[in-house]
């Protein structure tokens, strides 16, 4: 779908930039409709960047241009020199994005021969048509999958939840631990295609953006990486202690809690109170039974961290994420 509005875009600022360039009476007036084009990215954000680096080195451009070939001459030697010196300068003002079309503009100046600030002026208005349309376009083009954010937030939750789940059925019957790090992966790839999405997504929020969304992903892309080094700790334990339990079942609930909203909290103060029921409890009296309550005590620091980095998320965003 992306693809699609992508494409109506570039149709629609090419032929009004065309049309429009055209009516007014210019020269080369479809140079106003690929300069439309190639201001058009994905995101409105790097969409309105690129439209100012290449307005800015267009400027630049046709400065130096008409400076070198009123000096020096308009022929293609000075029009190499220009090539040369304008290509260093945007490179170092990082605006290289503009050179192209720049560089069509100043073969208008070359192809007259003479000074003409007529020829200067319509480039300048080529310029100012087809970045100044592009901009209001990418600005107020809307963003249909703006309003898909929250069913990806919810998409991500559901995976964050399964694989809770899987934790928790994994301790009560441990299986083959290949297929449970294969599914790992796999849920890590699904997320980072997510991510990739949202990014461009938060791209497209010019006004009051916070980046809550994209940080939500973050956020629950950290929780499953301590998610996955309790399943390695899981690995470990040969025997399980009648300890593990209680932390079975604090994983059920905890996979029942998964949200946008904040029920970290009131999680962490239940995950207090399982330190405190082990921190009570008699010395382990064999070496295995101590390494595996070192295991299991590893695995209440880790869901702590996990609980930790979504308390922290609504500590940055106190409003719901979804609104």
């Amino acid at each position: 779908m992306r693809y699609v509005h992508l494409a109506i875009k570039l149709s629609l600022v090419a032929i009004i930039a065309s049309l429009l360039a055209y009516f007014l009476g210019l020269q080369y007036y479809l140079t106003a409709g690929v300069l439309g084009i190639l201001t058009v990215q994905f995101s409105k954000k790097d969409s309105i960047k690129s439209g100012v680096d290449r307005f800015l080195d267009g400027l630049l451009g046709l400065a130096l241009a008409s400076l070198l070939f009123y000096v020096f001459g308009y022929n293609l030697a000075v029009y190499g020199v220009f090539l040369l010196v304008f290509s260093y300068l945007s490179f170092k003002l990082k605006i290289s994005v503009g050179i192209a079309p720049s560089t069509v503009l100043v073969t208008h100046l070359l192809l007259k021969g003479t000074f003409d600030l007529e020829i200067l002026l319509n480039a300048l208005y080529l310029m100012f048509i087809g970045f100044g349309l592009s901009f209001i376009f990418n600005a107020f083009y809307p963003s249909v999958e703006l309003k898909n954010l929250k069913k990806y937030l919810d998409s991500v939750d559901e995976m964050v939840s399964q694989y809770i789940y899987m934790l928790y059925q994994f301790m009560h019957d441990p299986k083959d631990a290949s297929e449970f790090r294969l599914h790992y992966h796999e849920i890590m790839m699904e997320l980072n295609r997510k991510i990739s999405t949202i990014e461009l997504l938060d791209k497209d929020i010019l006004f009051k953006n916070d980046h809550r969304y994209i940080n939500y992903l973050y956020m629950r892309k950290k929780q499953l990486s301590y998610l996955h080094h309790i399943f390695e700790a899981l690995v470990e334990i040969e025997q399980m202690h009648p300890f593990g339990e209680y932390i079975q079942n604090f994983i059920l609930e905890l996979s029942k809690n998964i949200g946008t909203n904040d029920q970290a909290t009131s999680l962490k103060e239940k995950l207090h109170d399982l330190f405190e029921f082990y921190k009570n409890k008699p010395l382990p009296k064999t070496r295995n039974e101590f390494e595996t309550r070192a295991l299991l005590y590893k695995i209440l620091y880790d869901l702590e961290y996990m609980l930790d980095a979504k308390i922290e998320f609504h500590r940055n965003y106190p409003y719901e994420v979804n609104k």
